[in-house]
């Protein structure tokens, strides 16, 4: 499966020798017959060869300029801050009420992992509970 193959090509053998080799014919009947057009009518193959230089000089400055096509514009895109009510502002008060609510619900966790509770636990407990309802009204 590894093994490597070895190739007893001539390495002067290539793709365009080959076609050369199989269509010889065929382009020495196109050179002969392109060296008797020339021969026969050299005033008019340099006219024609002429105008077309001069064809391709004005298509390179007119039609193939390089500006871009005109494509279709998208639609403008709508401003996030336009379909928010409230604004950006109400963004980041919602991230502060959330990460607040989230640090008393540990804290509220941790009271209630507790087996016994002091009078300053149950007050601070009530105030956390309190806070929390609040925070989650105003949600």
């Amino acid at each position: 499966m590894f093994r490597k193959i070895h190739s007893n090509r001539n390495p002067q053998d290539t793709l365009f020798t080959e076609l050369r080799k199989t269509f010889a014919v065929y382009f020495n009947r196109v050179d002969l017959w392109f060296r008797n057009i020339c021969l026969s009518y050299p005033r008019q193959v340099y006219s024609a060869m002429v105008i077309l230089l001069v064809f391709s000089i004005v298509l390179s400055f007119t039609v193939f300029t390089g500006k871009p096509v005109a494509a279709r514009k998208p639609p403008p895109l709508k401003s996030i801050s336009a379909e928010l009510p409230g604004g950006p502002g109400q963004i980041t008060q919602k991230a502060l009420a959330l990460q607040e609510s989230m640090q008393l619900q540990q804290q509220i966790e941790s009271l209630i992992a507790q087996d016994s509770l002091s009078a300053q636990d149950s007050i601070a407990l009530e105030k956390m509970v309190g806070r929390l309802q609040k925070l989650t009204i105003q949600k």
